[in-house]
């Protein structure tokens, strides 16, 4: 009887905020985006929960004026820097 519980892209974001060392701050910016874009329309079935926690998390540190590189945060995330700025203009057009 084991229960699978997916993992979501708000832990996600938990997990790769303190990879990449931001403070704790900017990590619920990064929730708090993600929940606000869901809101709004933002569409999450079939698309890697990796992706939108990364492009959040990245939007949030660059809001911030931390210097994090698509790179950097695409690594953390292992997805590639194209998923990344693809959820990212999503997230955004979602968040205006």
């Amino acid at each position: 009887n084991l229960r699978y519980q997916p993992i979501t892209a708000e832990c996600l974001v938990f997990r790769f905020g303190n990879e990449l060392e931001l403070p704790i701050k900017i990590q619920k910016h990064a929730i708090n985006m993600l929940k606000n874009a869901s809101k709004n329309g933002l569409k999450r079935t079939g698309k890697d929960p990796k992706g939108l926690a990364a492009a959040c998390v990245y939007i949030a540190a660059k809001d911030a004026s931390i210097r994090k590189t698509q790179s950097d945060v695409a690594d953390i995330a292992k997805i590639t820097e194209v998923t990344l700025r693809s959820r990212a203009k999503q997230i955004k057009n979602k968040l205006m």
